[in-house]
């Protein structure tokens, strides 16, 4: 059997360099398809069209001679086939207008390449008998980068990075947004933070029965008014994680609502709240003893299906990496994987954290830091944005929450922001929320926002 040649078009390839030699202004429409020099199957290609971006990139108009001249500096010009193969590009060239047909075939033939050789990987990798749940991860993830990031690997020149960011900071002196990512619902955290910036990785530390999880739904429930919010509950079931939304949503008491006790004001408030909820983009999996693997398949997909939106994961140290020799490492991999899966799909990540037991020692009066991030510093170092949950009048006895507790909040580390900040909190136990202390301080600043 014949070996089957990779997917190509030099027709379309010969076109989009002679459209371009014939009309300079045509290199931007191909350029804004996404073409890159790399997407040419033949090698002399790919360097003419590199030595066109050096001389558009120059402040000179590629043409024949300028082209000339740069591949000779470059000592390039035999490679391509001289002089003479050059001035035969634009010979046939049926519309230098077309140039975008022609580019959108060219990397569509590229993208073709890209998946056999992701496909090759794949099967490669089946064969050596590796962890099922670490092959089909990483296939899913070749299989969704293929076109997705045209400029994945290249390096961007500063005079079109620049005019991106021209553009963006043109847009946030228009908007004048205090809140750029999605909020989390509390004025004092959302004006520090901006919202939940898209590919940064959060975590909220704090001990056992602290309120991490109440925090993370209110968080979650306060997304999912903006965009998709998906909650990963590992400890929780889907029931609980309902019981806690519903109660937060309808502003009722979370044992009456569990144990049927509401009066009839109060399940029309529920029964509005259920109507909401049933709305709202927000979906839950429950399914414990994941792997992050396993996790970031299903959440690569959820994205793949609804778009970008928000993840919250309960909680890490449930997670389990796959071939670490020892706890440290596994949650070094863990952490590093929850990270690079927010880059990734360019959305924030939530995920949930405990304490040492280092830090419970010096009793409710100790105030966490960012050193007691539990299983090691990998977490303190991929983490964009940290929050830690302390409670200095936790009860010694029972350490449940009083009404009316005041909780501590502290931000101690944003990569892109103030940091080592505390803010305080009240406890509302009946709907098992947290409310801002100074409201009045922050009802001003939260106008300004809408």
């Amino acid at each position: 059997m014949a070996e089957r040649v990779s997917p190509h078009d030099l027709t379309a390839e010969r076109a989009v360099i002679g459209a371009v030699l014939l009309e300079p202004e045509m290199f931007d429409v191909a350029e804004g398809c996404g073409l890159k020099a790399r997407m040419f199957f033949r090698p002399a290609h790919a360097r003419l069209w590199e030595a066109i971006t050096r001389v558009r990139g120059s402040g000179v108009i590629p043409d024949a001679v300028t082209l000339r001249s740069d591949l000779e500096t470059a000592g390039q010009l035999d490679e391509v086939g001289g002089m003479l193969y050059i001035a035969g590009l634009t010979d046939g060239v049926p519309r230098s207008s077309n140039v975008e047909g022609y580019a959108r075939i060219v990397c569509e033939k590229a993208q073709l390449r890209d998946l056999i050789a992701q496909a090759n990987r794949t099967i490669e990798e089946a064969y050596d008998g590796s962890d099922v749940e670490e092959v089909i991860d990483r296939a899913e993830e070749r299989l969704m980068s293929v076109g997705r990031d045209a400029a994945r690997g290249d390096f961007l020149l500063a005079s079109d990075w620049m005019s991106e960011m021209y553009r963006a900071v043109e847009k946030a002196n228009h908007e004048k947004r205090g809140v750029t990512g999605v909020p989390c619902g509390l004025a004092s955290i959302d004006n520090l933070t901006r919202g939940w910036q898209p590919s940064d990785l959060i975590v909220i530390a704090g001990r056992p029965s602290d309120g991490k999880t109440a925090l993370m739904m209110q968080f979650a429930l306060e997304a999912s008014r903006h965009t998709f919010a998906a909650v990963c509950s590992l400890e929780m079931s889907r029931l609980s994680v309902g019981f806690r939304a519903v109660a937060l949503e309808a502003r009722v008491d979370a044992f009456k609502l569990m144990t049927g006790q509401l009066v009839a004001h109060e399940m029309g408030r529920v029964g509005d709240a259920l109507s909401r909820l049933g709305e709202r983009r927000l979906a839950i999996d429950d399914a414990g003893g994941q792997s992050v693997s396993g996790l970031c398949a299903k959440v690569r997909r959820l994205s793949a299906r609804y778009g970008s939106g928000i993840v919250f994961v309960d909680y890490l140290q449930l997670l389990h990496g796959n071939g670490a020799e020892n706890r440290t490492q596994e949650i070094t991999q863990i952490s590093g994987r929850l990270k690079a899966l927010a880059k990734e799909l360019s959305v924030p990540l939530v995920v949930l954290s405990q304490l040492t037991r280092d830090n419970a020692k010096g009793g409710p009066a100790s105030r966490p830091q960012l050193h007691h991030l539990r299983d090691g510093g990998s977490i303190e170092q991929d983490a964009d944005v940290v929050l830690l949950i302390h409670r200095p009048n936790k009860a010694t006895d029972s350490g449940r929450f009083q009404h009316g507790e005041i909780v501590e909040i502290i931000l101690a580390k944003q990569r892109n922001g103030p940091a080592n900040r505390t803010l305080e909190m009240q406890w509302d136990g009946p709907t098992m929320r947290f409310t801002d202390l100074d409201r009045e301080a922050s009802a001003p600043r939260q106008e300004r926002l809408a």
